[in-house]
């Protein structure tokens, strides 16, 4: 159960864009203009990340109640598609790698792949900034504005993104709908990340799925990047676990190794 936490939560914080399916029943994605509008005022806002900058991330995880020793973490990442996150406390070391479509975690000896669909749209959650943009990047990806929402005690712009199911639907596609799914809450005053929806599936089925939810604070610029020393991640409405950063460089030193 914990090694799955590990998997579930680290395929959701990285990942590569899709290839392409076949194009013979594609259905032409949506851009509502204002969602596109507010996606540029974010990327303003937030900076911009590119193919080559690097980010090194050091601090500790406190997981909810109790339930596990909180520990140390370390983050380390290239680009949008590329990572390696470290977790040390009582109870040993966990890894999780994740290098363009292909990714494991690993504690105590024991390697577990992700799976493909967790893998597909599956986006780098610790780098918000590279929200702003990064889906529409994606040609198939359909952008929606949901409206202006209460989020706490600020109000937020609500972006879904999703890929329409095609209107050939084959047995792989009628999923494409579900597991590209993802939505962006943008401070209505800085425009920025202030929450991430999506959903956790089962590695073994992509029926099980719950919601994953990811909160942003204390924001400090690293690079000209908007990054957060604070993470919060909760699933099916039970907080999981909060990660505090002390330390967030841009542009360290990283090799082919750190991601395999």
């Amino acid at each position: 159960m914990r090694v799955a936490r590990l998997v579930l939560s680290f395929v959701l914080i990285l990942g590569s864009c899709p290839r392409l399916n076949s194009q013979q029943s594609v259905v032409p994605p949506q851009r509502d203009p204002q969602a596109v509008l507010l996606l540029a005022l974010c990327s303003s806002a937030m900076g911009t990340v590119g193919p080559t900058d690097t980010f090194l991330a050091t601090g500790q995880i406190f997981y909810a109640g109790g339930q596990r020793p909180a520990g140390a973490i370390v983050l380390k990442s290239s680009g949008v598609d590329r990572a390696r996150r470290e977790t040390n406390n009582a109870e040993g070391q966990q890894v999780s790698v994740v290098n363009g479509t292909k990714g494991h975690a690993s504690q105590t000896g024991h390697s577990t792949k992700f799976p493909h669909w967790q893998m597909k749209y599956a986006r780098p959650e610790h780098i918000p900034a590279a929200l702003c943009k990064l889906d529409l990047a994606r040609p198939r990806m359909s952008v929606i504005y949901l409206g202006l929402e209460l989020l706490g005690s600020g109000s937020v712009h609500h972006i879904q993104f999703f890929i329409p199911a095609p209107e050939l639907v084959n047995k792989v596609e009628r999923f494409e709908p579900l597991i590209s799914d993802f939505h962006v809450y943008l401070d209505a005053q800085t425009f920025s990340v202030v929450k991430t929806k999506s959903f956790a599936f089962s590695p073994n089925a992509i029926e099980n799925h719950s919601d994953w939810e990811t909160y942003y604070s204390d924001y400090r610029a690293v690079s000209g990047v908007l990054m957060p020393f604070r993470i919060c991640n909760f699933t099916a409405g039970q907080k999981l676990w909060d990660i505090v950063f002390t330390s967030v460089q841009a542009n360290v030193p990283v090799t082919a190794s750190d991601f395999e």
